[in-house]
């Protein structure tokens, strides 16, 4: 339904916007919208407030249960399948020297408040007001997304200085550059991933 409003709104409108290339190539190949009717613009982010010494501020925000010696993942997001919150709770139990901390809210919510409860070095927040608040508590942020067009937390992280873990599928890899400004893996490969949170813990 989604794809056939799009593809009827083209007789409508004179511009589309996609926020990335691929989301351009979807666009056109599933809704028939010409490429010149389509203009891609990245998503972006107040610097201003998305930055380090802004961070500061939110340090104390979060449970005292987080054992701050330990090295932090964190994970923010909608708890959909599409967006890999499972692989956070696979990697959880296949690195229990590692904490992490998940905020989120959706339709998984309570299978995690249930792992959550199951697993040790898991901390659920549910939803966070302000994601800075997760931010200021972590050494590193998972984004484990299957699939994702231009995700707003990933700008976010990057223009907090905060080290990045992330899937390869399409989209990402256009924002991001493997070894430069992130550690990329294959979507739902714990072992892989497992690897990537290693080597950046001894770093």
């Amino acid at each position: 339904l989604y794809e056939r409003i799009l593809s009827y709104s083209s007789k409508i409108v004179d511009r589309h916007i996609a926020v990335s290339e691929y989301t351009s190539t979807l666009l056109n190949q599933k809704s028939n919208i010409p490429y010149d009717k389509i203009d891609v613009i990245y998503n972006f982010v107040d610097r201003g407030k998305y930055n380090k010494s802004r961070l500061k501020s939110f340090d104390s925000c979060l449970s005292t249960e987080i054992d701050k010696d330990n090295f932090r993942v964190g994970f923010a997001g909608r708890l959909e399948n599409r967006k890999g919150w499972k692989s956070v709770i696979s990697a959880a139990k296949q690195n229990k020297g590692i904490q992490f901390l998940v905020s989120g809210s959706g339709s998984s919510e309570k299978k995690l408040v249930r792992e959550d409860e199951l697993t040790e070095n898991l901390h659920y927040f549910g939803f966070l007001e302000d994601v800075r608040m997760l931010f200021a508590n972590i050494d590193c942020f998972l984004l484990p997304s299957h699939w994702d067009p231009s995700p707003m937390v990933l700008y976010e992280v990057q223009s907090c200085g905060i080290p990045l873990i992330c899937t390869d599928v399409k989209s990402i890899d256009e924002i991001v550059e493997p070894g430069e400004n992130a550690l990329t893996y294959p979507r739902r490969d714990i072992d892989v991933l497992s690897e990537k949170l290693i080597r950046l813990r001894q770093d």
